[in-house]
């Protein structure tokens, strides 16, 4: 950008130098804005000063910056799994199953997720006009992992056979809603991590997440069966889990 505003001055003003000699051409194509020019009439003017002044280009982030974003992303990807550890796979399932669920609800529990995911071809579509990928991931995010506060709710103030497909609605909110910025979240991940390193990041990366999961799977699966097994406590011991799970 730098060289085009510089080459559009210099078609403007011309050069005198001995070594690039250029003829003044002017032209309106190529006359610099002014800021002083805030008349209605002039505000293209305005806008090229604006867009021109160099305080409002693009900054690019040092290498201290990229290492903090790389450190927080780590951090991140820690606290999904503690998320995604206690609200798929088998705890879902027996949650389903413990609201009741024939086999045909089990079905839909597992193609919600898949069937969710075709939120991206549209949410891609709009991603790429989002001035800040930064708030479209943290705030679909929050409101994705804080659906679960309602579904820890449901066997506490309805019956379980009533639960069933408030449940399977709340579900489907929240997988639509953590599939709206995926492609936001991978652009931006993808512009963070240099291109020489993604490799070693994202392996180290998965390594620490899938640390995390395998730490948490089997005491929360203990707990789990110490509520719902010994104890008529399932509301208890799916809730706990689901709240550690949105506090993640």
């Amino acid at each position: 950008w730098a060289r085009i505003i510089a080459l559009f001055r210099l078609i403007y003003y011309g050069s005198y130098h001995p070594a690039l000699p250029v003829l003044r051409y002017g032209g309106g194509l190529f006359r610099p804005g002014q800021e002083e020019e805030r008349m209605p009439g002039n505000a293209v003017e305005y806008a090229l000063a604006v867009f021109e002044n160099p305080e409002n280009a693009p900054k690019e982030l040092n290498r201290l910056e990229v290492l903090r974003g790389l450190r927080i992303a780590t951090y991140e990807a820690s606290f999904a799994t503690v998320w995604a550890t206690l609200t798929t796979g088998v705890f879902l399932m027996g949650f389903a199953l413990w609201l009741g669920a024939n086999n045909v609800v089990m079905g839909l529990v597992t193609a919600i997720p898949t069937f969710a995911g075709l939120i991206q071809i549209v949410s891609s579509y709009f991603g790429e006009r989002m001035q800040s990928r930064k708030s479209i991931t943290a705030w679909f995010s929050l409101l994705g992992r804080g659906l679960w506060l309602l579904i820890l709710l449901l066997p506490i103030f309805l019956p379980r056979n009533l639960a069933l497909y408030p449940f399977l609605i709340l579900l489907t909110l929240s997988y639509v809603a953590l599939n709206i910025p995926l492609p936001a979240y991978m652009s931006w991940m993808s512009d963070l991590v240099p291109p020489d390193h993604r490799g070693r990041y994202f392996g180290r990366r998965n390594m620490i997440a899938g640390i995390v999961g395998m730490l948490l799977a089997l005491p929360a699966a203990k707990f789990l069966d110490f509520t719902t097994k010994q104890h008529s406590w399932g509301h208890i011991g799916y809730g706990v889990l689901f709240g550690i799970a949105v506090l993640g």
